[in-house]
């Protein structure tokens, strides 16, 4: 009689112990900016759309590579080509590119104009958003330029690339997040 007293107390105090372990390892990630983290959400004018605005959270269930740049640095003007390149040929594959200009450290006298002239000079085709106000970076606190965070499609950051990439840093980087699914 004991013997099944024992294991039942035993039976129920495994059961919870395994219910809270499941409960505990199903909860959502922390926000924050450093790779494990869940990215946090942010808003910002999309430019040359007037009045538009786009969201990160708009890119969720996608596998989003945020870059973040700045018109007179010249590593931020040689990756964009590969962005756009890698975001055409795998794309398809819930893959979506969006660029974030930090105007907060662009010259305030001739942002507009530098900001239209990059992308004139470079085609930009990817979605662009403007951090006017700097909410952007203060948040994400990017420690140079250009900056690129990878974000699976649970909006959890896998990489934060500091400096320039390449072609071949997206592919190795963004194409086992996306065909992990």
């Amino acid at each position: 009689m004991k013997n099944r007293r024992l294991i039942s107390i035993l039976t129920l105090v495994i059961a919870t112990a395994l219910i809270v372990f499941i409960i505990a390892s199903e909860r959502e990630k922390p926000l924050g900016v450093e790779k494990g983290a869940k990215a946090i959400d942010f808003t910002l004018p999309v430019w040359g759309e007037e009045g538009v605005e786009a969201s990160l959270s708009d890119y969720e269930g996608k596998v989003v590579v945020l870059n973040f740049w700045a018109t007179w640095c010249p590593p931020c003007k040689k990756e964009m080509p590969d962005f756009m390149q890698f975001q055409e040929d795998y794309g398809n594959l819930g893959i979506e590119i969006v660029t974030v200009n930090m105007y907060y450290y662009e010259r305030k006298a001739t942002v507009e104009e530098d900001i239209q002239s990059f992308m004139e000079e470079v085609n930009v085709t990817l979605p662009t958003l403007l951090d006017i106000e700097g909410e952007v970076n203060n948040t994400y606190k990017p420690t140079g330029f250009p900056m690129t965070f990878i974000i699976d499609r649970d909006r959890v950051i896998q990489q934060v690339v500091r400096g320039e990439v390449n072609y071949e840093m997206l592919e190795h980087l963004v194409l086992p997040i996306a065909e992990g699914d």
